[in-house]
């Protein structure tokens, strides 16, 4: 079912505190053999900074276990060394050497900046939360998933999009080796078993798994796409509202790649 590769593949990858390395090695397979652009955006999260503003906030050592409290300057140091840290990732990593490559930092949140970035990219790239600093006295517990990369999982509708969006949830799964789960977003529970059936039929080799869910409830997409090990959907406009992106990374330990 896969297509062959036409015209320049615009990717914009969102990055934020954590390694950027997760992110670039799931765009690497996409702009293989073909033209492509890759923007990098480093978000300085202005919610942070209005946190570190409170009198309470406390930053807490992942190694030593010590706290302290955390002010908007020193923030803004550690966004400006992960920011470098990203840049450089971008710059030298292996297998982007053809892309178009550009790099810039922007001031807001996931949900204010990713809209803008939408328009002029057809495949936008970000990562789970919780790499930004801790506040509390414990580390969050590293989970199965995080640890061993799970399946590539598609959530998509039958619209251009979200075939577009099987497309690449192939050709990642066949580059990095990993089974492919579908799950098929539809109005009513007929429309998306008939759609689940026709794409275990189409596809070569079938996907090890596929599921109908007949509505568009991002909180049970979290549950169903949770161990994954990327999460590729359409870009669909109730995602890009925010709401539905808070949910996604913060639920899920995994990048999610939104194809347009």
């Amino acid at each position: 079912m896969t297509t062959a590769p036409t015209g320049e593949l615009r990717i914009a990858v969102l990055l934020g505190g954590g390694e950027a390395a997760p992110l670039l090695q799931v765009v690497v397979p996409l702009v293989e053999g073909r033209e492509a652009e890759v923007k990098g955006l480093f978000v300085e999260d202005d919610e942070l900074l209005r946190l570190a503003a409170l009198p309470f906030s406390q930053e807490l050592c992942r190694l030593t276990l010590a706290e302290r409290a955390l002010d908007p300057a020193t923030l803004e140091q550690q966004f400006r060394i992960q920011a470098r840290l990203a840049r450089r990732a971008l710059e030298t990593a292996v297998g982007l050497e053809r892309a178009r490559r550009s790099f810039r930092s922007a001031r807001g949140t996931l949900a204010t900046l990713l809209p803008l970035e939408a328009e002029g990219a057809d495949l936008l790239v970000f990562g789970p939360a919780g790499a930004t600093p801790r506040f509390g006295r414990t580390p969050a517990p590293r989970r199965a998933a995080e640890r061993e990369p799970g399946p590539v999982v598609v959530a998509c509708s039958e619209s251009p999009a979200g075939l577009r969006a099987i497309t690449v949830a192939e050709r990642l799964a066949r580059a990095r080796r990993q089974r492919l789960e579908v799950l098929v977003i539809a109005a009513a529970d007929d429309e998306a078993r008939a759609l689940a059936a026709d794409l275990r039929a189409k596809l070569q080799p079938p996907p090890s798994r596929c599921r109908a869910l007949p509505r568009l409830d991002t909180e049970t997409l979290v549950q169903t796409a949770r161990g994954a090990g990327a999460l590729v959907m359409e870009a669909l406009p109730e995602l890009l509202q925010g709401l539905g992106l808070r949910v996604l990374q913060q639920g899920l330990a995994c990048p999610v790649l939104l194809v347009r």
